[in-house]
């Protein structure tokens, strides 16, 4: 690759110096200049990069670090959401029956477990807020893209009218799972009212 640009007469390159215990990076820059008279001419550049290349680094290990950090923290909320879910059904198992018939009961019951489900949704949604701008942008054909994520909707109320089309969209490969969460919080939406 380097060739091909040194022919076209302009090339960078990033370079790695070591003097003793230290490292130092630099961006080598070569652009061609012509002058006036087609005189050709090289102008050659070196910047230190050393400390951009640095606080890149340190950036990404703190970046590690977060994503430990949430990826433990998540865990350990899903395993209290889901122990609050468990004694939720065991109080309903074990209610007499004219109290678990009671409206407000059923009431109190239907709003617990549906707070316990959006606890849980909201928990797993930032495992994909946190994934995202981790891997780069590709293109996705949109047509495609929302058919396999309206798939696992197939044979339920929620209908969908997807055009065919070649218009493809530059996006986090997450796209596709975030067009089934819509789609999956539309489905809720539609069965609580």
């Amino acid at each position: 690759m380097l060739q091909s640009e040194a022919h076209e007469g302009n090339f960078n390159k990033e370079i790695f110096l070591k003097n003793g215990l230290e490292t130092k990076l630099f961006t080598l820059s070569v652009s061609t200049l012509l002058t006036k008279d087609d005189e050709e001419g090289r102008l050659l550049m070196m910047h230190d990069t050393t400390e951009t290349y640095r606080y890149q680094e340190d950036l990404k290990q703190a970046n590690k670090k977060i994503n430990l950090m949430s990826n433990i923290t998540r865990h350990d909320i899903l395993n209290q959401v889901n122990v609050l879910s468990g004694y939720t059904e065991l109080i309903s198992e074990t209610l007499p029956e004219n109290v678990k018939n009671d409206p407000r009961i059923v009431k109190y019951l239907k709003n617990l477990n549906k707070g316990i489900e959006t606890i849980h949704s909201q928990i797993v949604f930032t495992k994909d807020y946190q994934e995202l701008g981790v891997v780069s942008p590709i293109w996705q054909s949109v047509s495609n893209t929302a058919r396999e994520a309206a798939f696992p909707f197939s044979g339920q109320s929620l209908k969908f009218s997807i055009e065919e089309s070649r218009v493809e969209i530059y996006a986090d490969p997450l796209l596709k799972k975030k067009l089934f969460t819509i789609s999956l919080t539309t489905q809720g939406h539609m069965e609580s009212t």
